[in-house]
């Protein structure tokens, strides 16, 4: 993967099929939002919404014993909503479940 000049990238590979002996090669160019197709960013009239906030939680202590700590910091322009958190087991069954205002930066989960 490369930068390219316009803010995209350029992927490019290959392909192996062991069963008929061939490879094929690809090659991939996104433009700076990240589209294959031109205009991909356009929305229309729809409100965009962040579902990658990877880095807006910090959870504390990890592994939990009896208590988490979830701080949030949310990106700027985020819609002022009500935040629903999940506590979920390593086995995928869930804990505990809260929903507190926005306006809450650091929440306790009682593990």
């Amino acid at each position: 993967m490369f930068a390219a000049l316009d803010g995209g990238y350029i992927m490019a590979g290959t392909t192996v099929d062991s069963m008929i002996v061939s490879q094929d090669a690809w090659l991939v160019k996104m433009d700076s939002f990240d589209c294959l197709v031109p205009g991909c960013q356009v929305f229309d009239g729809l409100e965009e919404q962040v579902t990658d906030l990877r880095d807006a939680l910090e959870v504390f202590p990890n592994p939990a014993s009896d208590q988490t700590n979830v701080r949030i910091t949310l990106p700027v322009g985020t819609k002022r909503e009500n935040l629903r958190l999940a506590l979920v087991s390593t086995e995928g069954k869930l804990v505990e479940e809260a929903v507190r205002p926005q306006s809450h930066r650091r929440i306790i989960l009682d593990a």
